[in-house]
């Protein structure tokens, strides 16, 4: 993609013009702005899309608010980014991802497990 981008000249739209009549094929192509955004970060000294992390590792935040929610079915996400230290976007990402809605953890908790129907009903998932 650089050395598209290169090759015309440091003209990001030419260069996404340029993608597209090359790669036909490609289930998405880039915008101009792609080519101008790999471009800065090169010049930056750093890769394209890669960040540098510090601290807790991903599957660790997983683990993390999971548990904290598992613990207490009325948590809220700033309740568990001030127990845990873990971005409350990045918790509410794990939450959606996991599908964990406060009403179904609370109704899994409660149900005692005789109507397993019922129960299975009520925690299927959206």
């Amino acid at each position: 993609m650089h050395l598209i981008y290169g090759e015309c000249g440091c003209n990001a739209s030419t260069a996404a013009r340029l993608y597209r009549e090359r790669y036909p094929n490609a289930e998405r192509h880039p915008d101009y702005r792609v080519f101008v955004n790999v471009h800065q970060s090169y010049s930056d000294g750093r890769l394209p899309h890669v960040r540098k992390t510090g601290g807790i590792p991903q599957a660790d935040y997983e683990d993390m608010i999971l548990d904290e929610v598992e613990n207490d079915t009325g948590t809220s996400v700033r309740a568990i980014k001030m127990n845990t230290g873990v971005p409350k976007f990045i918790a509410q990402r794990i939450l959606k991802r996991h599908q964990t809605r406060r009403s179904a953890i609370f109704i899994k908790n409660t149900l005692d497990g005789r109507n397993n129907m019922q129960e299975r009903w009520l925690l299927q998932p959206p």
